[in-house]
């Protein structure tokens, strides 16, 4: 199968935030309509292996060098394709009581686990408490579930970091938070993680003046960028659902972004245009999981998935 030279290809995007790894510390409430339980996570990743679906990068998709649609990796004819990205990955300071954990680290065994002061010191390190230790566990136990290593797109912000290290350039421990930080991009990257940028502060692209997303991009890149490494890859924030005018595609892609993620459903999620793709993602959420069940109808049920315990409210339940 290949789409080579097609000008649009439909592909699942799914997308998520961090998870809420502590339910129960949680008190801004807008959490639980804005992202996902690790036990959803994780049924998700079930029903989606169970339908055979496989997980596969962007880079097997495209061909940013002569943009064209290049899919034909030698995957089995049952297996669908299927991308995972994650927004917003950095553990911001002011999300301290929002069940959140604090970083992600590498243990003493090189396996990437987490970090959360806010428990008790013999529970401070945890390898099922947020999407990376849990994917990576469930890619070790189902290894037919990622093709070519592929595991997900960590989109990066900058204004307090990434991966719970303050990078800041106002931080006075950025430089250490910085060499840290480092040593665990390094491991994600040679385990098939890909990195991408939602911009220096998470702010809805349109509201930007090209002043200040040029301000906004020259940060990350001299903050982030480093660390990541280069990446072709933007997203717009989760709350930004407009489609980037061809001034913003224009200025995105002069500044070597010229794949861009935006959260507004399209037939076909994958369009290539004269010089940038434009990717559609579906938006994976507490809120999206009540409210159209019908959009993953054929990636998993909804109410299977949906974990009403931890969120004490029913799968029924409409926000108001």
């Amino acid at each position: 199968m290949t789409y080579q030279n097609q000008n649009n290809f439909s592909i699942d995007i799914l997308s998520f935030q961090t998870l809420i790894s502590f339910p129960d510390k949680v008190i801004d409430r807008q959490q639980f309509e804005d992202k996902i339980t690790p036990s959803e996570f994780l049924k998700i990743l079930t029903h989606l292996h169970n339908n055979n679906y496989i997980l596969v990068k962007i880079s097997d998709i495209l061909d940013t060098s002569t943009n064209t649609i290049k899919f034909n990796p030698p995957i089995p004819l049952e297996k669908t394709p299927i991308i995972l990205t994650f927004d917003n990955v950095s553990y911001t300071s002011n999300l301290t009581n929002s069940g959140s954990i604090d970083k992600i680290i590498v243990d003493r065994n090189n396996n990437l686990a987490t970090y959360s002061s806010k428990k008790s010191i013999q529970d401070r390190i945890s390898y099922d408490n947020e999407f990376i230790p849990i994917l990576e566990d469930f890619i070790f136990n189902h290894p037919d579930f990622s093709y070519n290593s592929a595991r997900g797109i960590i989109f990066c912000t900058g204004k307090d970091g990434l991966l719970g290290y303050n990078t800041n350039h106002n931080n006075a421990s950025a430089s250490h938070n910085t060499k840290r930080v480092c040593e665990v991009v390094s491991l994600l990257k040679s385990k098939g993680w890909e990195f991408g940028c939602n911009g220096y502060t998470y702010t809805p692209q349109h509201t930007l003046s090209n002043i200040e997303l040029i301000k906004d991009l020259n940060l990350w890149n001299k903050e982030i960028k480093p660390i990541v490494g280069n990446t072709n890859l933007f997203a717009l924030p989760h709350t930004d659902t407009s489609t980037p005018d061809t001034e913003l595609s224009n200025l995105l892609t002069s500044n070597s972004f010229n794949i861009h993620f935006t959260n507004k459903p399209a037939t076909h999620n994958i369009t290539v245009n004269n010089n940038h793709i434009v990717c559609s993602r579906k938006i994976i959420s507490g809120h999206t999981l009540r409210t159209s069940p019908e959009s993953f109808s054929h990636l998993f049920n909804a109410e299977d998935v949906y974990d009403e315990i931890a969120r004490n409210t029913p799968f029924n339940q409409l926000p108001i």
